[in-house]
């Protein structure tokens, strides 16, 4: 793991600067996407905020990807742990192909690499960011309707 340095910042902080990176992102990439701000959130979340927020604008990325309009965060406090929801409305990832998706190099269709750049390593990285703070990432069915991301330390 890399030098990892946990310490409590404003959760309000991160989830901003994690926006706003996503958002100049897609309008780079000529997408229009709402990417929804979580409603309520802990004051503050103790993480390695550099990392975890690489690890975030990842996720917020493939879901603007897939999203037909609507990207949303959460996050939550379960006991002492943090979860982190990134929701989309897109089509969603069948259960099949969920744990595959963290494998490195790994995409969900062949070919996308051509339309969207990269090579697949992003949600591999996100797990490894998880794993580094005690925690875990998995993939699920969106409220949404598309797919949840979700990141749990």
């Amino acid at each position: 793991a890399p030098p990892y340095a946990p310490r409590e910042i404003p959760a309000r902080v991160l989830v901003e600067d994690v926006i706003r990176r996503a958002k100049d992102e897609m309008r780079a990439a000529g997408r229009d996407v709402t990417i929804e701000s979580p409603a309520e959130l802990p004051e503050t979340i103790t993480c390695d905020g550099k990392y975890l927020a690489r690890a975030l604008v990842n996720v917020v990325r493939n879901a603007v990807l897939h999203a037909r309009a609507r990207v949303a965060l959460t996050v939550e406090r379960e006991g002492g742990r943090t979860v982190v929801h990134v929701d989309d409305d897109g089509p969603g990832i069948a259960p099949e192909d969920r744990e595959r998706l963290f494998a490195p190099f790994t995409r969900a269709e062949p070919g996308r690499e051509r339309e969207t750049g990269g090579v697949g390593l992003g949600l591999a990285i996100v797990r490894s960011v998880a794993e580094w703070h005690g925690g875990s990432a998995f993939i699920g069915p969106s409220p949404l309707g598309g797919a949840r991301v979700s990141i749990s330390w």
